[in-house]
């Protein structure tokens, strides 16, 4: 949601958790094929070594080890169904959002121009 409110300083048109999209992204531009995700920095395993060094010493290891690392892997396999069907697909993690919400906004908006220019019919 913070995201979403410095986009809309942009004055950018988008749309939220679109389900009939592959990955169900959290920021949709539809007409220029943009897919941004917010990733939990836990859920989808930031800095993973050092997370699953974490996860190795807690309870229910096997549990969490697998589930993150699934996560991983779908995220992997989203991005790639999604790029061939000619979509920009852009990941942020949560933890960068919190910190920097404005920053990202503006190159989310950088890319938004730069797509516009590349969908305009001549």
């Amino acid at each position: 949601m913070l995201l979403q409110e410095s986009l809309k300083k942009f004055k950018l048109r988008f749309e939220k958790h679109a389900k009939n999209i592959i990955g169900k992204p959290d920021i949709v531009f539809r007409k220029q094929r943009v897919a941004i995700f917010c990733d939990g920095d836990f859920w989808h395993g930031r800095d993973w070594r050092n997370l699953r060094e974490k996860l190795s010493q807690g309870t229910n290891v096997d549990y969490w080890i697998a589930k993150i690392s699934s996560n991983i892997k779908r995220d992997l396999q989203n991005n790639l169904a999604l790029r061939k069907q000619g979509w920009k697909v852009v990941r942020f993690w949560e933890s960068d959002i919190k910190k920097k919400s404005a920053v990202i906004a503006e190159k989310i908006t950088k890319i938004i121009k730069s797509r516009n220019n590349q969908f305009i019919r001549k």
